[in-house]
This record gives structure tokens, C-alpha cells and sequence, in this order.
């Protein structure tokens, strides 16, 4: 045998052990029988030859091919190479998921369905988002609301662009007003203990003086306690109906007080009676001679004085 011949035949040989070793390193059993099925995807975000084909986490197949479908608007056709002893159902989903967080894609299965596939036939194809994709939904909003937040204060930033100075000096006038607010409060503090001890004073010397007071109270207290109480207010209270029956005898026009109350003919003639007489005392102090005869010497002839009377008449 020539050289030639065995370098074709190692060659040959390195080959198949290649290709046998490459399938075993993924986990396809090299010597068993497989079905293939095809799926269809819009997009497959990274998905290569030879990723796994996996049920509930067991890989079961391998991506065997992926060909661009240019007639139907470049959707993607992938070849499925699975397990002839898995039996694949026609309602089956080919579900394009991301088993670890950064780990390649693979093909889940879900199997359902009543009736069996042949090997060649169509699985229904599904996009999982995955963790990656749910993150990147969750995160874009945050990150748009941060780019948002970060304009607007590099725009406040600049716009405010050298307020330091202001500002340093801001807190420069507020500290010294700060002190001085200081130093009038302690002597408010001050001023204001000063008129406590004060007062306290005044206060102290007060109750001295109210001493004797507070012994008169206590003194007038002891007296009032000795005072009959209930004697003086009987007495009061048979006053008070002394003086009811009183008032009520002379609203019953009975004695005379109650007559003069009472009867207004009797009150018209006493009071017509002490009009005469005030007119008759006025009269006797005008003309006490009218009323009163007497003379030291004797009585005088009452003729003469009769005349002169009747001459001063005449005249």
C-alpha cells in the first residue's frame, strides 16, 4: 500500500473521528437514530448550528441547519435533527428561549397535541423574551427617565453656572445672621431670668405682707362660723311674711293704710283737707292778728278799732 493511500485513509479516519467526537462533546448519542423537523422564526437572536434542542431542561436534539427564506420576506427556516424515540405531536411548539442568563439560545419543546409528525413535517415556532429580554423592557424606561434627568441637570448646571460664589456667600451672611440671632437671644434669656428672679422677689415679698391679711381672713372665717345661720335666716323668713300679710291686709283695703291705698274718695278728701290746712297755716303765719287777741295793758274798745278798720276802708 502507498504512502498515498494511507495518508487518504488516516485522513478519512481523523474525519469521522472528528465529526463522531464533535456530536459526542454535545451531548448527541453518535449512535443513535434522529427525525428531523423544521420551524420557521421571524428572528433567531443568536441561535447557531449545534445549539441544543431540550425538553423540560434534557437536551433530546441539536440545531442541524439554518437557511434564509428570501420568498417569505426573509423569515428564517431551522432544521431540527431530534431523537427518533421522542415522539413529536402535532401541536408541538418550538419555543426559541435563553436556558441561562449567559448561555447560548436553545429550542425548548413543548409537546402537545393528539395525532404523531413524521420526520420533515412543520413545529410551531415561539420567541421567548427570556430574562434578557425582560430586563432590557424593564430597563429601557429607566434608562430613558436617567438620560432625561441627566439633561436636565447638565442644563441647570450650566445654566447656574458660577452660583458658587453666590452661594458661598449666601451661607457667609446666613452665619452671621445665625450669630447675631445668637447673641440677641441669650440676652433675651438673660433679660427675661433677671425679671423671674425679680418677680420671685416681689412674689416672696408679697406673701409677707399678705400674712396678716390671710390671719384677718382666717379671723372674720371664725367668726362667720359662730354667726347663727339658720337662726338669722328664720328670723329673716318670719319678717318676710310679716311683711307679706301686711301688704296683703292693705291690698284687702282692711285698717286704715289700706283704706288710704285703697279708697281714692277717702285719699281726695285728705289730701284736700292737708291742702286747707296748709293754707290755713300759711295764713295764720301772714296774718297771726286774725286769729290771736292779747295785749299787755288791757283790752282795747274793739269800737274804735272798728272804725279805724272802716276808715282805712274807705280811704
Amino acid at each position: 500500500m502507498s504512502k498515498e493511500i494511507k495518508v487518504a485513509l488516516i485522513t478519512v479516519l481523523a474525519g469521522v473521528i472528528l465529526f463522531f467526537g464533535v456530536r459526542f462533546l454535545k451531548g448527541i448519542d453518535v449512535f443513535s437514530n434522529v427525525n428531523t423537523y423544521y420551524t420557521i422564526y421571524q428572528k433567531i437572536d443568536g441561535l447557531q448550528v449545534s445549539n441544543p434542542v431540550i425538553l423540560n431542561g434534557l437536551p433530546v436534539g441539536r440545531v442541524s441547519k439554518i437557511e434564509i427564506l428570501q420568498e417569505r420576506n426573509n423569515q428564517l427556516l431551522v432544521s431540527l435533527e431530534i431523537n427518533d424515540e421522542l415522539v413529536i405531536k402535532d401541536q408541538t411548539e418550538a419555543l426559541l428561549t435563553d436556558p441561562e442568563l449567559l448561555g447560548d439560545k436553545a429550542i425548548a419543546l413543548n409537546i402537545k397535541g393528539n395525532n404523531n409528525l413524521a420526520s420533515g413535517d412543520t413545529l410551531a415556532s415561539v420567541i421567548d423574551e427570556g430574562i434578557t429580554g425582560l430586563i432590557e423592557e424593564k430597563a429601557n424606561p429607566i434608562i430613558e427617565a436617567l438620560d432625561s434627568t441627566l439633561y436636565s441637570l447638565n442644563s441647570m448646571l450650566k445654566e447656574y453656572k458660577g452660583m458658587g460664589e453666590n452661594v458661598q456667600a449666601t451661607m457667609a451672611n446666613a452665619a452671621a445672621i445665625t450669630d447675631k440671632v445668637k447673641r440677641v437671644r441669650m440676652d433675651e434669656i438673660n433679660g427675661a431670668i433677671s425679671n423671674f428672679r425679680q418677680v420671685s422677689a416681689d412674689l416672696a415679698k408679697a406673701s409677707k405682707d399678705l400674712e396678716p391679711l390671710a390671719e384677718n381672713v382666717s379671723a372674720v372665717s371664725d367668726s362667720l362660723k359662730e354667726i347663727p345661720i339658720k337662726q338669722l335666716a328664720a328670723e329673716v323668713q318670719e319678717t318676710n311674711n310679716r311683711l307679706k300679710s301686711i301688704l296683703k291686709s292693705i291690698d284687702e283695703s282692711e285698717g286704715t293704710a289700706g283704706l288710704i291705698v285703697n279708697d281714692k274718695a277717702l285719699y281726695n278728701d285728705l289730701d284736700q283737707t292737708i291742702k286747707d290746712l296748709d293754707k290755713l297755716f300759711i295764713d295764720l303765719r301772714e296774718n297771726p292778728k286774725r286769729y290771736v287777741h292779747f295785749s299787755l295793758f288791757g283790752r282795747k274798745d274793739k269800737s274804735k278799732k272798728k272804725n279805724k278798720q272802716n276808715q282805712d276802708s274807705e280811704q
